[in-house]
């Protein structure tokens, strides 16, 4: 068992915190129209990508310990031309109410929490509390790369860390 997980957890925090200005970032000025683009053959579009991501961070506030269901449905899990999308406000709001509990909801874990086995396997090795928040941050990034990639294949300046 890993010790000293707890000392992970503001450099999570941190990573939180840059996905979250390069959420905003990456979904300034983009229109409805433009959010449901796909910009190439099977690619992700910007709503669907906005979606995924707040439900990974929803599933974050549940291995932290958070009773909140989600309020995005399960059509984000993999992307289907025949769904109908949250409009990027209301992934906004979903987004920015989730993060705004689960930033506090991480400090109140013990060690024991962390290095408690999470509810569902994850692709890591050592199926830990800690490590599925890592992954999920790990997620949360590589998606919001996605993003800010598909902003500028839309036409818009890139996406800024401010």
């Amino acid at each position: 068992m890993t010790s000293n997980g707890v000392h992970a957890i503001p450099a999570i925090k941190e990573m939180l915190d840059v996905n979250n200005r390069l959420f905003h970032s990456s979904l300034a000025g983009i229109s409805e129209e433009e959010a449901k683009k796909r910009i190439g053959g099977d690619t992700n579009s910007m709503n669907f990508l906005a979606g995924h991501v707040a439900v990974a961070r929803y599933l974050m506030a549940m291995l932290s310990g958070l009773q909140v269901p989600p309020t995005l449905s399960d059509e984000y899990k993999s992307y289907n031309a025949d769904a109908n999308y949250d409009s990027i406000a209301d992934l906004i709001r979903s987004w920015d109410d989730i993060s705004a509990r689960l930033v506090p909801a991480l400090d109140s874990l013990s060690e024991e929490q962390l290095q408690a086995a999470p509810p569902q396997p994850f692709p890591i090795g050592n199926q830990t509390i800690l490590n599925a928040l890592g992954f999920l941050v790990e997620h949360e990034s590589y998606h919001i790369g996605q993003m800010g990639f598909v902003r500028r294949a839309l036409g818009h300046s890139a996406a800024a860390y401010q």
